[in-house]
């Protein structure tokens, strides 16, 4: 394969070469023959200013008393950080259970499918709620209302206690993971918009619902964003706890090394 370099590149190359003797030299594979021929003499004057063994040592220690200082801290950051996250997701999650006992009116909901066509915020709060609770019924009907009411069925009395049951359940699978990240990436961009718009906002039937509805998408929302937020901290913190094993290993046997080198027994 062929390659290329800027004029920059090239001047600092040739430059290189002259501080080695090969100033004259234009055909490439012979300078770089010619350059490689030169690396035992560098490599001879390098070890010539080697540090001894004993100060490399100490470096050595040295850093890794470092690495594991600085493993220390980001690891009781970390943690303090995800006290902060827990702190925060426990409004959410109680604010989902609340708002949720709210949404179980079978006929208030059936009022509210009927007479709210055309209403914006409570097409954007039912199309969360079914991106959370029912998302193969959007693939297979793309108007939300008949998508709900085929879904949701609050009239067939079987069939909304399943949906209910899924809300309910929706807190566990969050804290268990079984959420698709692209799904409530969805449900994410709906919550915002109901946020600005749902407070205040006049439905024409079911309106107790229909606010508790955008309340309960909002706090999902939030919630499955800090659950999410937590599982990605729980692996760094997981990563960096087998790092700090490794380090602290690896300086408790430089530790015992110095100290036999020293003529100091571990024991």
């Amino acid at each position: 394969q062929e390659s290329s370099c800027s004029t920059a590149m090239q001047a600092a190359c040739e430059c290189v070469c002259d501080l080695y003797g090969l100033e004259k030299v234009t055909d490439d594979l012979r300078g770089v023959l010619l350059m490689a021929d030169r690396f035992p003499e560098i490599e001879e004057s390098c070890s010539l200013e080697q540090p001894s063994a004993e100060t490399a040592q100490e470096q050595q220690l040295e850093g890794l008393q470092q690495k594991v200082f600085r493993l220390k801290q980001f690891i009781q950051m970390l943690q303090k950080d995800m006290e902060a996250s827990a702190g925060s997701a426990q409004p959410k999650r109680e604010d989902m259970r609340a708002k949720a006992g709210k949404l179980n009116d079978r006929y208030v909901l059936s009022s509210a499918l009927m007479s709210n066509a055309g209403d914006t915020v409570f097409e954007v709060a039912l199309t969360a709620l079914l991106l959370i609770t029912a998302p193969d019924a959007l693939e297979k009907e793309k108007d939300v209302r008949k998508a709900a009411n085929k879904a949701i069925s609050p009239m067939d009395r079987k069939q909304w206690d399943q949906f209910y049951q899924t809300i309910q359940g929706v807190e566990a699978a969050i804290n268990e993971g079984r959420t698709k990240p692209e799904v409530w990436a969805k449900v994410k961009g709906l919550a915002e918009h109901l946020s600005q718009h749902y407070v205040g906002h006049r439905f024409r039937a079911g309106g107790g619902l229909c606010t508790s509805m955008c309340e309960w998408v909002m706090a999902a929302s939030a919630y499955h964003e800090l659950s999410s937020e937590m599982a990605t901290k729980k692996k760094q913190l997981s990563t960096l706890q087998k790092e700090l094993q490794g380090a602290q290993l690896q300086l408790d046997e430089a530790i015992d090394a110095s100290a036999q080198s020293d003529g100091v027994s571990a024991a």
